[in-house]
C-alpha cells in the first residue's frame, strides 16, 4: 500500500540575521493510523516529491522532514535524496539501540538529522554530549515557554547549534534570540513591526502609485507617463529591458516600448520588485516571497472560485497584506501613498468584503492547517488536494518570477 500525502507547503528557516536557512516540508498523510503506514512513508512522500518536483520549491536550500522512530526503523529512508533532505527526528517509542544503529547507517550513508530537544535529553543520557555533535540541530519548542539560556549555552560548548520552533510574535523572537538560539521557525517574521517616524521613501511612494495604476483600467500611455515623471524609475527600467534577462532584438530607448515590450503582467512583476529592493538591503527575503505568494495564491483562487474580476485586486490585497511588515510603517499609510480602490482599503483594513474572505483562505493555505483546510474546502466544494496543488504552483510562481528579473536564487 502507497499512502496517499498532500503537500501541505514549507516554513522557512530563519536564522539571526532573517536569512533561510533551510525550509520544513509540511506533509499530511491519510490513514496515517494504519499500522502499516510506517513501511510506506517514505515510498510515499517519494512519490509526492516527485510529483511536485518540491526541490525546486527548496530553491537551493535543505529540506527538512519529520520523521519518527516507525518511519526511522520501518521505512526504506534512502529513497529521499540526501543532498536536497535533513530528517528531523521528533518522537522515538523504540528500543533507543534500534534506533542508534539505523541512525548511524544513515549517516554513514551521508545523511544528516535534526533531532528534537525532548529526544536529545534521552540521547544525552544514554551516549553523552560528544553523540550530539552528529545532528545538526537540536530543536526547542517556544509554546513551553521555558527559560533555555543555559542548556543553550551548554550545547553551543559542543558547537550544536539549537533551533526554536512555534515562535508567533517579534518579542518572542528577541527574547529567544538573547537566549542563544540561532535558528527560528514561526510565524513572527509576518508580524507588523511600524516604527515611529519612520517613512516610505519617494521612489518606493511612485512604485506604490504604479502598482495601482496598473492593476486598474487605466491606459498604458498613462502608466509611461507616470514612469516618465521619475528618471530614477525611468532609468531602472531601461537597465532591466536591455540586460540579459531579457530577449530583445535590439536597444531599447523609450519607456512605451520597454512597457509594450513587456506587457502588463511583467511591468507588473518589475515594479513590485523594484518596490523591494529599492535603495536599501534591509528588507527579508522572506518577506518578500510571502507576499508575491498571497498576491499570486489568491489570483488562483479567483480562477477556482469562478470570480476571474476580482483577481487583480485579490492580487494587490494579498501581495500589500504583509507590506507594514516589509516597510516597517502602518498600513493605512501605504495605502494612501498608492490611491488603492476602496475594496483593496476596506480588505487590509477594515477585514470587509470578499477580498478580505479571499484573504483568510490564502493565509490558511499557507499555514499548513490541515484541519482548517478541510474545513475550507468543504464549503467551497473544492477537494482539498486543489489547495496543495496550488502551492506547489504559487512557489513555482515566485521562483520564476525571480529568476526571470535576475534576482539570486541560493
Amino acid at each position: 500500500m502507497v499512502l496517499k500525502f498532500l503537500f501541505l507547503g514549507r516554513q522557512p528557516v530563519l536564522d539571526v540575521d532573517d536569512e533561510v536557512s533551510a525550509y520544513l516540508l509540511r506533509f499530511h498523510g491519510h490513514s496515517m493510523q494504519h499500522k502499516l503506514a510506517h513501511v510506506n512513508y517514505t515510498a510515499s512522500i517519494s512519490k509526492l516529491l516527485h510529483s511536485f518536483d518540491i526541490t525546486k520549491s527548496l530553491e537551493g536550500k535543505k529540506g527538512w522532514i519529520k520523521i519518527d522512530g516507525q518511519s526511522l526503523i520501518n521505512s526504506d529512508l534512502t529513497l529521499l535524496p540526501k543532498e536536497y533532505f535533513v530528517l528531523y527526528l521528533m518522537k522515538v517509542e523504540q528500543h533507543l539501540d534500534d534506533v542508534f544503529d539505523k541512525i548511524e547507517l544513515l549517516m554513514d550513508d551521508g545523511y544528516h538529522f535534526v533531532l528534537d530537544a525532548t529526544l536529545a535529553q534521552a540521547f544525552l543520557k544514554s551516549k553523552g554530549k560528544a553523540y550530539l555533535q552528529n545532528f545538526d540541530t537540536i530543536v526547542f519548542d517556544g509554546r513551553k515557554n521555558t527559560v533555555y539560556t543555559e542548556i543553550v549555552a551548554s550545547f553551543s560548548e559542543f558547537e550544536i547549534p539549537c533551533a526554536i520552533r512555534n515562535i508567533t510574535t517579534i518579542n518572542d523572537y528577541a527574547k529567544y534570540k538573547k537566549e542563544g538560539f540561532s535558528l527560528f521557525l514561526g510565524s513572527y517574521f509576518k508580524e507588523p513591526k511600524p516604527i515611529k517616524g519612520h517613512q516610505i521613501s519617494s521612489s518606493r511612494l511612485t512604485l506604490l502609485e504604479l502598482l495601482a495604476m496598473i492593476k486598474s483600467d487605466i491606459e498604458l500611455d498613462d502608466i509611461v507617463a507616470a514612469i516618465k515623471f521619475a528618471p530614477d524609475i525611468s532609468l531602472q527600467l531601461l537597465q532591466y529591458i536591455n540586460s540579459a534577462n531579457v530577449n530583445t532584438t535590439k536597444y531599447v530607448e523609450s519607456i512605451k516600448e520597454a512597457a509594450t515590450l513587456l506587457g502588463r503582467k511583467k511591468l507588473m512583476a518589475w515594479v513590485v520588485l523594484s518596490l523591494y529592493s529599492a535603495q536599501d538591503n534591509e528588507i527579508s527575503q522572506v518577506l518578500i516571497d510571502t507576499s508575491m505568494l498571497r498576491g499570486h495564491l489568491m489570483e488562483l483562487l479567483c480562477d477556482l472560485l469562478s470570480v476571474p474580476t476580482l483577481q487583480d485586486q485579490a492580487f494587490l490585497v494579498g501581495l500589500l497584506s504583509v507590506s507594514d511588515a516589509i516597510f516597517k510603517v502602518y498600513l493605512h499609510s501605504i495605502l494612501e501613498s498608492g490611491n488603492f480602490s476602496e475594496k483593496v482599503r476596506e480588505a487590509l483594513l477594515e477585514d470587509k468584503g470578499d477580498l478580505a474572505k479571499l484573504l483568510k483562505i490564502a493565509k490558511i493555505i499557507e499555514e499548513g492547517n490541515h484541519k482548517k483546510m478541510e474545513v475550507i474546502a468543504g464549503k467551497l466544494k473544492v477537494p482539498v488536494d486543489k489547495f496543495s496543488e496550488m502551492l506547489d504552483q504559487v512557489y513555482t510562481y515566485v521562483r520564476e518570477t525571480k529568476l526571470s528579473f535576475g534576482m539570486e536564487i541560493s
